[in-house]
């Protein structure tokens, strides 16, 4: 049986070495002059394989976030993420656990893609680059996928991805699985920066700093939270807190709401606990001047900001300010607030949400619209987290798909 795999990401390798692993002729279709680019990307080039904690907390979707929960439950159920690391460990690979994320042990991405591009190539799998596919039919034969030339086949594998981190010019599926009768959730970013109108946020440009960013709704409600190193743009925040919260920013300003982030830059010490603190440094450090109270506790100019948004006279000594504007620090501390005005765009974020409807593929990853047609990865409409659930997902269901429908032998 002839195989044909679009896209020759972390999805598309694994059903493509799946697929000719059990015999069959195969063939990947990749847009880009190489197969396995965005790969060498992932985990800042380290390639983030999985993780340890492995709660489907972890995975969110666009149109509804408990099927897509349901449905990813249903891909581990087949292919487990033990399945999928010993996957790996059969091509070679070996891997290492830090802080609860798996990587290869050699620290290079290059290694994930170097074993399978081997794979590839023991199976006589061929590879075919600079391939746009432009035009998928259904045929009495099985499929006709158009990609510069004709290439016929019994089945078809859609690894197209979404256009998150690939080059322009370069076409997501979408058009492909609407000609095939599929419906597509539209793409938002999932994990990229948040922009804000915060007039004074260029005075931060370049700050890194740990802190915890909260997301809240209209209502008042915390939508959604994480703590790491926040990264200071000049026009909103990155860095993973960021890119952790940002699908449920997304999903908020996709529904026209408003949006408000308040970030926490002493998530260590209690709100209640910290204005004792201040006091206490007050008295210890009376002679020094207002501009320089919270120096050796936050970083410096992050001190500066906060001291002119609490617009304490910054010539005044530190035994002047008074309780309310202590109250005030506090505040801002623990909770600075501003808006969020939309998120990085697409082409810039590592994950998209939104994609095919889960409703209309099967818990073997065949579409019930289109018989013999597969659907992989970032196609469906499954995103998760950082820390390595992305790549998973894409892997399990790379080897699901690859198994065609039938039992795992």
């Amino acid at each position: 049986m002839r195989v044909i795999v679009t896209g020759g990401g972390a999805s598309g390798l694994l059903a493509a070495i799946t697929a000719a692993g059990k015999g069959h002729e195969v063939i990947v279709l990749e847009q880009q002059d190489r197969i396995g680019k965005k790969l060498l990307s992932t985990g800042n080039g380290r390639c983030n394989l999985s993780n340890t904690d492995l709660s489907l907390s972890h995975y969110h979707g666009l149109e509804d976030e408990a099927a897509s929960r349901r449905f990813v439950q249903t891909v581990f159920s087949q292919v487990s993420p033990l399945d999928v690391l010993s996957f790996f460990q059969k091509l070679g690979l070996a891997t290492t656990e830090k802080n609860g994320y798996l990587y290869p042990r050699s620290a290079q991405a290059s290694s994930v893609l170097d074993v399978l591009c081997m794979e590839l190539e023991h199976l006589k799998v061929r590879v075919v680059c600079d391939r746009t596919v432009t035009d998928l039919q259904v045929t009495d034969d099985g499929f006709l996928v158009r990609a510069r030339e004709d290439y016929p086949a019994d089945r078809v594998i859609l690894s197209t991805g979404s256009l998150a981190s690939v080059p322009k010019g370069c076409r997501d599926g979408s058009g492909l699985f609407r000609g095939t009768g599929h419906t597509i959730i539209d793409p938002v970013p999932a994990l990229t920066h948040l922009l804000t109108d915060h007039e004074h946020f260029r005075d931060l440009f370049g700050i890194r700093t740990q802190g915890t960013v909260s997301v809240f709704d209209e209502g008042g409600n915390v939508i959604a939270k994480d703590t790491g190193e926040i990264q200071f743009s000049g026009t909103g925040i990155s860095g993973i807190p960021a890119m952790q919260v940002c699908f449920h920013v997304s999903k908020l300003l996709l529904q026209g709401k408003r949006v408000l982030v308040r970030l926490d830059f002493l998530p260590e010490v209690k709100k209640d606990d910290l204005l004792p603190m201040l006091k206490e440094r007050r008295e210890a450090l009376g002679y020094r001047k207002a501009v320089s109270f919270l120096t050796g506790l936050l970083h410096p100019e992050l001190a500066a900001f906060l001291l002119r948004e609490a617009d304490c006279g910054r010539d005044k000594n530190v035994s002047d300010l008074s309780d309310p504007e202590l109250e005030k620090i506090r505040d801002l501390i623990k909770g600075m607030p501003f808006r969020i005005t939309g998120t990085g765009p697409k082409k810039d974020a590592q994950v998209l949400a939104g994609g095919v409807k889960l409703s209309q593929v099967s818990g073997t990853l065949e579409s019930l619209v289109t018989k013999g047609l597969y659907v992989t990865g970032e196609a469906l409409d499954v995103n998760g987290d950082c820390g390595g659930y992305n790549l998973l997902f894409a892997f399990a269901t790379g080897i699901l798909a690859g198994r065609l429908g039938t039992e795992h032998t």
